[in-house]
Parts: C-alpha cells; sequence; structure tokens
C-alpha cells in the first residue's frame, strides 16, 4: 500500500509539472489563417481487431476505407476488410498503415488520422495526441493554453518542428491537433471542413472514416464464432480450444 501511495503521489507530482510547465512563447510564433474554399479532401483511416490468439501466431481483422469530400458535399465512400495471419502482433500495425498508403489521391488533400513519415505538398496526417516533450515534460499543451490566450477566437498553427504544426482549425473549437505536412498552406483548405458541429474544429470527413472502419466487439465477436463454426468441418472442438483457449479468462470466472 505504501508503495501505491509513492506511486500515486509520483503521478500527481508530474501532472503538476505538466499542467505548470512555463514557456516563453512569442506571438510572431502563431500564425492565424482563414477558409479557403474549396479543394477535395480524402479522409482515409484502419483499424484493426484481434480475432483469435494461436500463441504462436494470431488473426487479425484489418479495416481500412476513406471519404472523399468536395465542397463540404461527401462524393464518394470505400471500405475493405480483410483477416491476416501473422506470427508477430507488433506489425499489425504497419501493415494496416501500408494499406492505408494505397490511397493517395493526385486530385485532392489526403489526410490520415495520425503521424505520417512521408511528406508530399498534398498529404497531412492530423493526430489528436502528440508524444513531443520539452525538458522532459509534453509540450503540445503548453502550446495549445498558449495560443489560447494569445490567439483568442482566431484560426492559427504553430510550428513545432520541421514538418510538424500545432493547428487549432476553428475557432470556437477547444481543440488543437498535431499536424504533420510539409506544406502548411493547406492548413486553410481543411479548415473548411472542420465546420460541423457534431466535429467542430476537426474535419469531418476524417471523423466519418473512423466510424466507417470502426471495429466494435461485437462484430468481432461475431467473425471469431462464425470462423469457428466454419473450421469445425475439418477439426474438432477440442482441437479449436487447445488452439485458441485463454486460461486467463477461465482464471477471472
Amino acid at each position: 500500500m505504501n508503495d501505491e501511495i509513492a506511486g500515486l503521489e509520483n503521478a500527481l507530482k508530474y501532472l503538476r509539472q505538466v499542467v505548470d510547465l512555463n514557456i516563453d512563447f512569442n506571438l510572431s510564433d502563431f500564425k492565424e489563417f482563414d477558409e479557403n474554399c474549396c479543394k477535395k479532401i480524402a479522409a482515409v483511416d484502419g483499424s484493426f481487431f484481434k480475432l483469435l490468439d494461436g500463441g504462436s501466431f494470431h488473426i487479425f481483422l484489418i479495416r481500412v476505407g476513406y471519404v472523399v469530400a468536395e465542397k463540404n458535399k461527401i462524393i464518394e465512400k470505400h471500405v475493405e476488410s480483410n483477416i491476416e495471419i501473422v506470427e508477430d502482433e507488433s506489425i499489425v500495425e504497419k501493415l494496416m498503415m501500408e494499406k492505408e498508403r494505397e490511397f493517395v489521391f493526385e486530385d485532392a488533400i489526403t489526410l490520415f488520422d495520425g503521424r505520417i513519415d512521408e511528406c508530399t505538398e498534398n498529404v497531412a496526417g492530423i493526430s489528436k495526441k502528440s508524444s513531443i516533450k520539452r525538458e522532459g515534460i509534453p509540450l503540445f499543451h503548453a502550446i495549445k493554453r498558449a495560443g489560447e490566450r494569445m490567439m483568442r477566437n482566431k484560426r492559427w498553427y504553430y510550428r513545432i518542428e520541421e514538418n510538424v504544426y500545432a493547428v487549432k482549425f476553428h475557432p470556437s473549437s477547444k481543440f488543437v491537433f498535431r499536424v504533420d505536412t510539409c506544406n502548411e498552406n493547406i492548413f486553410s483548405y481543411i479548415a473548411p471542413y472542420c465546420n460541423d458541429i457534431t466535429n467542430i474544429g476537426y474535419p469531418y470527413p476524417l471523423a466519418m472514416a473512423h466510424r466507417m472502419v470502426e471495429i466494435k466487439r461485437d462484430e468481432a465477436n461475431y467473425i471469431r464464432q462464425d470462423m469457428m463454426k466454419r473450421a469445425m468441418k475439418y477439426m474438432s472442438i477440442e482441437d479449436w480450444e487447445d488452439l485458441f483457449y485463454d486460461y486467463h479468462f477461465y482464471l477471472e470466472e
């Protein structure tokens, strides 16, 4: 119990350091921008879910999809799912991202959910969080707080490092996002797609793509049960349980 209390105190101390981080920001480093109509936007997202764990191999459902919008109207949607067998489950996210990167549109600004490594003029990665730190403390919170103070009721961006920005896409939004791009001019073209009241400040095509590719637990359970039913044609229930039974479930019952 004493160790838990000590750990709790350390956690609270760190949170106080995050909140109290005092950095002198220059107003000139925060750049205001306006909406600029009307470029086509393609939003790409993906998800994955472990269906079965065989110990030495794993079976995942991977789903990727995109939404294309132009002049604030959805003009195209696409979703595809694949079941992958892997030996190392740590590569699944990489597999998903490779499938996402197949959808880069030459005639549209392409938005990805999360960080991106490649840098092209019409591609941006939008992240809800950032791991960038200063003096061991998360930097993003301090940028957001300074931006809200100095750029109240404005759209703005702040260059954190090369090709990485903090961006507020709507004056009334309480959210600031990390954006990876080598073209800061595209912020103004993304902004018109961030006015939807249900996702104010966030590109609604990305929100829609997220909902399209999300894998619910009930859906995964249905697919798992369907796989087991089909597998019973050539294997026994004992074989299935030997391969996939998780003893932790037994311990937790």
